[in-house]
């Protein structure tokens, strides 16, 4: 950079520093600048307008009974799980509970003026999007005026907040209408560090209650609010010249706010069981060792930061196992020594100050609840954890590009033409890439037929997929007859995909033997069920739902060959040896093992006599024992 260009610098730096009111620090036309923010938002987002729902839509919106009560169903909303809303119990689906009720809120409160507007909830989101836009800009113009520029457009503010704004990582957060927690938690955790700031500048202690308040509804939108515990003091330390200990004061309304949260919390929910179903879906490490979770774990830290540099391909899912399992390699190895290195530079950056180190760590501790590290959330990864650490990856950027890069070009005027084609360029390709791909997100059928192909190997996008094809084909009556063959045949292979890739999907072979059945074969059916079974033997009703099929079977030789699997799959079932032994009996068959069975079925039913069916089983055996 040229001497008079450092000049200026300073003088920039010497005007600022002595402003106190939060608007000195922007430039000029900053209403200019917040319009281009906003607008950003809404060229990235506006046809999001036209979808519908998607996903965790059904939980937190669609079909969530307390949502459908409007305002009358806020205080449920407030006082209970957020599952259950939509299961009407608690679903111990993932460790710990789910206690997002802020957002919930909201869609209540459309609810009850304009019932199910889903198009009216993606303008909410989008114009909420623009609003944290605005307000990062905000926060660091008045972070950074140690870097000041002479070009508002070619700033370390004004660059991040485009390439955030910008970014396709956010579309799940922002096209899909649950995602608003991701937004309002972000949007109350910086109003958080706004008003903090607000308070040291002017000692005004309007902005104490206002950080409280602020804070608390972060919390009450996502629990991830917690790290900004440890963001703003950081904040504080490397942009202000505050005395952290000195201003204690400052950070009491947080901590006071995380207390009665936590306590609301407790009084909703419960204390947590730290248990969840043994279920691969919601617990992506079932069965892998110490070594291969953590190797998995730095495996998607590494999938992490490539999706920052080229966000392509995007999908909802990386369950399993769209994710592999893998051991250690350099698939895992190279993330870690990554990952490792970035925060030993943070950390010797905290002595210096550096904008580099402040953002690795904001990125850092913003991830870290998200991670896998400390707690297992329930999934590989997703793009929507991104949404906050990502600003830290944005600054990272804006600073290599406005502070390193002039010390590589000493022409100031190519310097400013390259900064400017490099961000605008990138802006071009990234709202491309977010506009198509907020189209993929117009309903649950558009968005995982897309992403089926992306996530190929996921038990569950296979599984959603097939179980979507099946419903249409029921819920679509007038279809023609080969139609709707050709709809269970489509089916068939997702599901067949998606019990490979996880052999105990039970809700996968229900699905299958459901489309069998309905596609009128049903020994295939009785086999589907039979898979079923092997995973969950004790499952009565599946049992019944095989002989239930069978009787319909004139087939003999078949319906000996499933009984014989079914005794060997639940040797502790009335139902299968009862009904073996009757089949036997009534076809004048091996009356020996008819016998056999029917005093095992006996035996069974004198085991459980305090079963509400032992009498019904009693009388039932009443007309077999003793032939």
């Amino acid at each position: 950079m040229a001497k008079s260009s450092k000049k200026t610098k300073k003088q920039v730096a010497k005007k600022v520093k002595k402003a106190p009111g939060i608007l000195t620090y922007l430039p000029t036309n900053y209403k200019l600048i917040f319009a281009i923010i906003f607008g950003l938002a809404v060229i990235c987002y506006a046809n999001t307008l036209m979808n519908g729902y998607a996903i965790d839509d059904s939980v937190t919106n669609k079909d969530n009974k307390f949502v459908e009560k409007g305002f009358a169903g806020i205080g449920d909303i407030l006082g209970n799980d957020t599952f259950i809303g939509k299961f009407g119990k608690k679903a111990n689906i993932l460790s710990g509970s789910r206690y997002r009720p802020l957002s919930v809120v909201t869609f209540a409160i459309e609810n009850q003026f304009l019932g199910y507007s889903p198009g009216f909830s993606h303008f909410l989101n989008m114009v909420l999007y623009g609003l944290n836009g605005i307000l990062i800009y905000l926060i660091l113009c008045r972070l950074l005026v140690k870097y000041p520029a002479e070009r508002w457009y070619l700033s370390i503010p004004f660059i991040s907040t485009v390439l955030y704004m910008v970014h396709p990582l956010h579309t799940e957060a922002v096209a899909n209408i649950k995602g608003r927690d991701e937004i309002m938690v972000f949007m109350g955790s910086l109003l958080a560090l706004y008003y903090t700031i607000r308070y040291l500048d002017t000692k005004q202690a309007k902005y104490l209650g206002y950080t409280f308040i602020a804070f608390f509804l972060g919390l009450m939108s996502k629990e991830n609010a917690v790290t900004f515990l440890a963001v703003i003091p950081l904040t504080i330390y490397f942009f202000t010249e505050y005395d952290l200990k000195k201003n204690l004061v400052a950070f009491a309304p947080m901590l006071g706010a995380g207390i009665l949260f936590m306590g609301v919390r407790a009084a909703a929910v419960g204390r947590p069981s730290g248990q969840m179903l043994e279920n691969l879906i919601n617990d992506p490490f079932l069965g892998a060792t110490f070594m291969e979770k953590y190797a998995t774990i730095f495996h998607t830290f590494g999938v992490y930061l490539k999706l920052l540099f080229v966000p392509h391909p995007l999908t909802f899912d990386y369950y399993p196992y769209h994710i592999p399992i893998v051991s250690w390699g350099l698939s895992s190895i190279v993330p870690l020594l990554i990952y490792v290195g970035a925060g030993l530079y943070a950390l010797w950056g905290l002595r210096t100050k550096s904008l580099v180190a402040y953002a690795i760590l904001f990125y850092l501790l913003t991830f870290s609840i998200v991670s896998n590290f400390f707690v297992n959330i329930g999934v590989f990864m997703s793009e929507r954890f991104l949404y906050i650490p990502s600003l830290g990856f944005c600054l990272i950027i804006a600073y290599l590009l406005t502070e390193k890069l002039p010390k590589l070009i000493k022409n100031e005027k190519t310097h400013a033409a390259l900064v400017a084609g490099f961000v605008g360029v990138v802006s071009v390709l990234f709202i491309g890439k977010s506009i198509t791909r907020n189209f993929d997100w117009k309903d649950d059928m558009t968005l995982i037929r897309k992403d089926v192909q992306v996530s190929s190997n996921s038990a569950k996008s296979n599984y959603a997929l097939g179980t979507l094809i099946l419903q249409e084909a029921l819920e679509n009556k007038d279809l023609p007859k080969t139609e709707q063959t050709a709809k269970y045949e489509e089916a068939i292979p997702y599901l067949k995909k998606a019990i490979e890739v996880y052999p105990g999907y039970d809700q996968a072979h229900s699905k299958l033997a459901d489309v069998y059945y309905y596609k009128g074969d049903p020994k295939n059916s009785i086999l589907a069920n039979v898979e079923r079974l092997r995973n969950r033997p004790n499952n009565e009703n599946t049992v019944k739902n095989i002989i239930a099929l069978l009787q319909q079977q004139k087939d003999g030789n078949f319906q000996k060959k499933v009984f014989e699997d079914l005794k060997s799959i639940a040797p502790t079932s009335f139902s299968v040896f009862y009904m073996y032994g009757r089949m036997l009996f009534d076809s004048n068959r091996d009356l020996q093992n008819a016998r056999t069975y029917i005093q095992k079925a006996n035996q069974l039913n004198e085991q459980n006599k305090a079963s509400t069916s032992y009498s019904t089983n009693k009388a039932l055996l009443k007309n077999y024992l003793g032939r």
